[in-house]
């Protein structure tokens, strides 16, 4: 019997580059999850919308992921900035009665510019977001993001659980990465830094994606081997974390849990916030 066999192959560490529109907290969400091959600036995308990881040397599949991109994260800070200004003034009843992607943007084109200037969710010349604005996107993506002290943690920090909230005994909740929110250093390259304290959103990752490779007719006969054999672990160590920085040319490998501990740890040190992406995902 002959049919086509799939390879599977790991796509290099993706980096995101931030502009001078600085938008770090977008290329953030992006390289945690490594969603690539989207257009920040544009709400059209032209991508290939991703299902799987592999993670400690396992494939994974989970719900369909689309890169993050301005438009959305812009709306979503405004339609935080909507219920916190309706809360505060007029109740809650104008902005949840229509929460359809038609009620959402006439909603955001009643925001005032005093609004959208004093709004704590996004600032509309340098491109930053509140943490709330990334745990919505995260969330809209099946992934929590909470508050991390890693100087309250002992031993490996790295966990892979059992779904508590599933019958299907391959699912899991998975440590995929944290994001990271620090200050910025004074740079002659941004001299009005010394007047405001800037901050900056960077991501730790353990996260891979892969492309499928068809291979040519493969004879079944005398092999155990699946059609949907993984050939996988060329250059790849299933064991460590990578810094991606949307400021950095390069991706810094931190090694193992023990190192990535030490990384956080010092973070944390400096006056950093650091905050814990799980992901909920299931074996194949």
């Amino acid at each position: 019997e002959k049919f086509k066999m799939m390879r599977y192959k790991i796509e290099p560490l993706y980096c995101e580059k931030q502009s001078l529109m600085q938008l770090c907290a977008i290329h953030a969400v992006n390289n945690l999850l490594q969603l690539k091959s989207c257009k920040i600036k544009g709400e059209h995308t032209h991508h290939t919308p991703s299902d799987e990881l592999l993670y400690d040397g396992i494939l994974y599949h989970h719900g369909e992921m689309k890169c993050a991109t301005k438009e959305e994260f812009d709306c979503k800070a405004d339609e935080l900035t909507l219920k916190e200004h309706a809360l505060l003034v007029e109740g809650y009843s104008d902005i949840d009665r229509d929460k359809s992607s038609v009620g959402i943007k006439s909603e955001r084109k009643k925001l005032s510019l005093w609004n959208r200037l004093n709004s704590h969710n996004r600032t509309p010349l340098t491109g930053n977001y509140s943490i709330e604005v990334l745990q919505e996107a995260l969330s809209n993506r099946n992934v929590d993001l909470k508050w991390f002290k890693p100087s309250s943690q002992q031993g490996k920090i790295n966990q892979e659980k059992d779904d508590v909230h599933s019958n299907n005994g391959n699912d899991k909740v998975l440590i995929i990465g944290y994001i990271i929110n620090q200050i910025q250093p004074f740079s002659i390259i941004n001299p009005l830094r010394a007047f405001y304290t800037s901050r900056h959103w960077l991501a730790v990752t353990k996260v891979r994606r892969i492309v499928h490779e068809e291979t040519k007719n493969y004879d079944k006969s005398g092999s155990t081997k699946s059609k949907h054999e993984t050939i996988l672990y060329d250059n790849y160590d299933k064991d460590s974390w990578h810094r991606i920085d949307s400021q950095m040319d390069n991706i810094v490998d931190l090694g193992s849990d023990a190192e990535l501990l030490d990384f956080l740890q010092q973070i944390e040190k400096d006056g950093g916030n650091i905050f814990q992406a799980t992901l909920r995902a299931s074996k194949y």
